[in-house]
């Protein structure tokens, strides 16, 4: 039987008319999350999504994600920011494995209706394994309908 370490610990803090979070996340080498909505966690660029959900091995060399975000909303034609830096390194904190820098846009636009853009761009580093090692660049529009 494998043991699978996990950690999480953030702390938010109201800043500038909007919410500033850091944090880190820690997935020790044998951590899997197969039914897991990864996306949402660990960049957008989805660059250990698949290792994530246990697909390519796996995290062979766990993940830390150190991490900031900022959200304000309230802004002109009512959109809200999201704003996200990431700095990846692998279970033992010795490795880099790149950083990447995500931002949202949302719109409501009714009450059962959302309009969501969010662009990422994942810096991979020469020396990481190859899963971390290219860069990614990415954008996609979203419309979200609530029932």
């Amino acid at each position: 039987v494998d043991e699978a370490l996990y950690g999480h610990v953030k702390y938010s803090q109201k800043v500038a008319g909007g919410m500033g979070t850091v944090g880190v996340e820690y997935l020790g080498e044998t951590f899997r999350t197969p039914l897991a909505t990864v996306h949402a966690y660990n960049g957008f660029a989805d660059a250990f999504a698949t290792n994530r959900l246990g697909l390519n091995g796996g995290l062979a060399e766990g993940l830390t994600d150190v991490y900031a975000s900022y959200v304000k909303k309230g802004l002109p034609f009512g959109l809200v920011f999201k704003g996200f830096l990431h700095a990846y390194m692998d279970g033992d904190f010795s490795e880099s494995l790149g950083y990447e820098a995500d931002m949202v846009l949302a719109k409501k636009l009714s009450d059962q209706m959302t309009l969501v853009t969010k662009f990422a761009y994942f810096f991979g580093d020469d020396d990481a394994p190859d899963y971390a090692k290219y860069d990614i660049e990415q954008a996609s529009v979203q419309l979200d309908f609530k029932f």
